[in-house]
Parts: structure tokens; C-alpha cells; sequence
């Protein structure tokens, strides 16, 4: 009896040792290089805008192009070919003064004796409405440039 349960233990190992061999030759072998499908996520850092106000005069306009008189500047820096920025006119009311956003530029050109020429992208509803008889782009306006760099 004892020699019957030591075949049947034998016949159990090696049959089970044979269907190892088996089914491990039908699994599928793993590349050896595999790799992550995507990186991990990289946190991009934040990012710090410096804004500054030029105050000037408009001098002329043609176009796309408009050329302005700067005043005074709340940078050291002062303006850079290539900002880009808000165009503002100011609005004197009886309660006070206040700025209109009136197009998104980009310097184009910074010129002698003070004067930048910008391109205008875009305007605003603004830049068609009448102030006091002006348009915003009349010579003598008021206005301001607002520029944001990103600072790095």
C-alpha cells in the first residue's frame, strides 16, 4: 500500500512537472526592454509676470501702425522690440480718471527721442467710441501702454 501511494505521488509530481514544462513554453516572453508608455508628470514651475505702465501721448497713426511720444515709465528697463502689451486711453469723467483698454499690441521698433512704434493685433470695442469729441487714436491722446514679461 505504502509502495502504491509513493507511485501515484511520483506519477502526480511528474505529471504536474510536465504540464509546467508545457505551459511555459506557450507563455509569451517578456521584451527585454520594456518601456513606460508615458513620462511621469513633470510639474512646469510657475511663472512670474512682471507688468509695467508706459505713460505717453499718441503722435500718429497709420494702419496697423501707430507711433507714440513715451513720458514716463514705472520700469528700469524701459521697452524691449518685441513686447507685447495692452494700449489704453485715458477717460476723464467728473468722478475721476480712469483707463479704457483700447488695443493688443507689440513694439515694434523703440526709435530716438523717446518715441516706440507699435503694431496693433487686435482692437477693442473702445477704439471706435468718441471721448469728448477725440477718438482714441487722435495726436495729443493720452494714453498708456501695459506690458507683461514673464520673468524667468
Amino acid at each position: 500500500m505504502v509502495r502504491g501511494a509513493r507511485r501515484a505521488g511520483w506519477s502526480l509530481i511528474a505529471g504536474a512537472l510536465a504540464l509546467g514544462v508545457l505551459a511555459g513554453s506557450a507563455r509569451a516572453v517578456p521584451s527585454p526592454a520594456a518601456k513606460p508608455s508615458a513620462p511621469a508628470y513633470a510639474d512646469p514651475g510657475t511663472t512670474r509676470i512682471y507688468r509695467f505702465h508706459v505713460y505717453s501721448t499718441m503722435k500718429a497713426r497709420w494702419k496697423k501702425t501707430v507711433t507714440i511720444d513715451t513720458l514716463v515709465s514705472t520700469s528700469k528697463s524701459g521697452l524691449a522690440t518685441g513686447d507685447r502689451g495692452l494700449l489704453q486711453r485715458m477717460i476723464e469723467t467728473k468722478a475721476g480718471s480712469d483707463w479704457a483698454p483700447v488695443a493688443k499690441i507689440v513694439v515694434s521698433k523703440v526709435l530716438p527721442k523717446g518715441r516706440v512704434e507699435v503694431k496693433i493685433e487686435s482692437e477693442e470695442a473702445e477704439a471706435k467710441v468718441r471721448r469728448n469729441g477725440k477718438l482714441p487714436y487722435a495726436p495729443g491722446q493720452k494714453i498708456r501702454l501695459q506690458i507683461d514679461r514673464e520673468m524667468s
